[in-house]
């Protein structure tokens, strides 16, 4: 069996596995519709989303983990069951624009513009998206529970998947109600179903026991913040045809980010102004967004969260080195770390 030599590689391997086995899954999961006389339109929907979007991050970060505890047995079970990562990531991501109000997901009309552009009314269309997501949350756990792993395995990765998703839940809450700190909202908004629940996810059936997947989400908590920082970064600053949403997305929704956070506490009353001119009063203009976006330099914020980002994945870095991993699956989840935090899409 040849294994991923680096992070990247095991990206676009993952992508391929993942891809056939999810295509397979809804197929499956679109005949049994039909059989049981259902329209299957919102499936065919979801599983084109899951199927055509992402960079699969999380089934590779779980293959990572589980490579640092063993080989697979069966490699297509592996990615079999690291689908439903995916599938939950999807749900979670057609519910999330519904809530922002988005227009875009992946460069493309999100889910509910999507539906409501072909059901003739936006409203309907946010209706049968969160129809959408709920399928989502319904079928992810199955392909983890159709794998061939042991059933112990399989019981505690779902265990796994079950708190993350909770978690993630709890952290849109807090994300909705602004109740910062930012790190917190990220923490269990982002971090909890992007690095924590993946790692956790794929050791857990590579057969880690509870020391090791504790080790391993004290690696995985700093890099989940970090990465969450480096996306709020690229959404005002990066390249929009790049990012695959507008740039100043983040500031026309409210939403308390490190950045935002950073110029209320430190910046200056008129770059606060700014910046509340944007965030409070979803000003579109683009003088005032270019405004908001300045003040976010010059008040320091955008510097300090690049240091911060430096400095959780050094957190990462040294809570990795504790953790007893093979070689391969540490030089893995080393490399992960840069992807993740440094990143510029």
């Amino acid at each position: 069996m040849s294994m991923a030599s680096t992070f990247k590689d095991l990206l676009r391997r993952v992508e391929e596995g993942t891809r056939r086995e999810i295509r397979s899954f809804f197929e499956k999961a679109r005949d049994r519709a039909r059989n049981g006389g259902c329209d299957t339109r919102i499936m065919e929907s979801l599983a084109r989303f899951v199927e055509d979007g992402g960079k699969r991050l999380r089934p590779a970060l779980g293959y990572a983990a589980f490579l640092g505890i063993r080989d697979p047995d069966d490699e297509a079970d592996l990615f079999r069951a690291l689908s439903s990562l995916e599938i939950l990531h999807a749900y979670l991501l057609v519910h999330d624009d519904i809530m922002d109000l988005a227009e875009t997901r992946r460069g493309r009309p999100a889910l509910h513009v999507e539906l409501g552009s072909a059901a003739g009314s936006r409203r309907v269309g946010e209706f049968l998206a969160i129809l959408a997501g709920d399928l989502g949350s319904a079928l992810c756990l199955e392909p983890l529970v159709d794998s061939r792993f042991s059933a112990d395995r399989r019981i505690r990765a779902v265990r796994e998947i079950l708190k993350c998703h909770q978690w993630v839940v709890l952290g849109q809450e807090l994300d909705l109600r602004k109740q910062g700190p930012a790190e917190r909202i990220m923490l269990h908004k982002t971090a909890s179903y992007t690095t924590i629940g993946p790692v956790r996810t794929g050791a857990a059936l590579a057969g880690a026991d509870d020391r090791t997947l504790d080790l391993l989400e004290a690696y995985a908590r700093p890099l989940g913040i970090a990465f969450q920082i480096r996306d709020d970064i690229l959404s005002l600053f990066g390249d929009e045809k790049v990012v695959g949403k507008p740039v100043a997305a983040d500031l026309l929704e409210g939403k308390l980010t490190l950045l935002v956070e950073g110029v209320k506490e430190a910046g200056s009353p008129s770059e606060r102004d700014a910046v509340g001119k944007v965030l409070d009063q979803g000003l579109h203009d683009p003088e005032d967004i270019e405004r908001a976006l300045e003040a976010i330099r010059s008040s320091g914020a955008l510097s300090r969260a690049e240091q911060r980002v430096g400095t959780l994945v050094q957190e990462a870095r040294d809570a990795l080195a504790l953790v007893p991993l093979r070689d391969q699956g540490r030089q893995l989840l080393l490399e992960a770390m840069d992807l993740l935090a440094f990143r510029q899409t």
